[in-house]
């Protein structure tokens, strides 16, 4: 993001929309704590301080990590656009689970 002071100030996206994934997004609104904290209690997941759900919380945000690594602002704009038909590979969601 860059910002712009004054009257006609604002922001704007430092890079175009088709080069900025969501885990980008996440990473610079401070939201990376989401891959280190414990669901179930207020502590990082560690193997050595671990809950009841950590060894399927370590995978499921590897596959969140790669869901956000793998689609961009660009082709999130485009799937809500009317007629939007997914090609396939093109938006990517969790390997199992359906499309929603």
């Amino acid at each position: 993001m860059r910002s712009y002071k004054g009257i006609r100030g604002g922001y704007e996206l430092a890079l175009p929309p088709d080069r900025i994934n969501l885990l980008m997004v996440v990473r610079c609104t401070g939201g990376e704590g989401l891959f280190e904290t414990c669901l179930l209690e207020d502590r990082d997941c560690s193997p050595q301080h671990h809950c009841a759900l950590h060894e399927s919380w370590i995978s499921i945000r590897e596959q969140l990590k790669k869901v956000m690594e793998g689609n961009t602002l660009a082709e999130l704009v485009r799937a809500r656009e009317p007629g939007f038909t997914k090609p396939p590979g093109e938006i990517h969601s969790f390997a199992g689970l359906p499309d929603p």
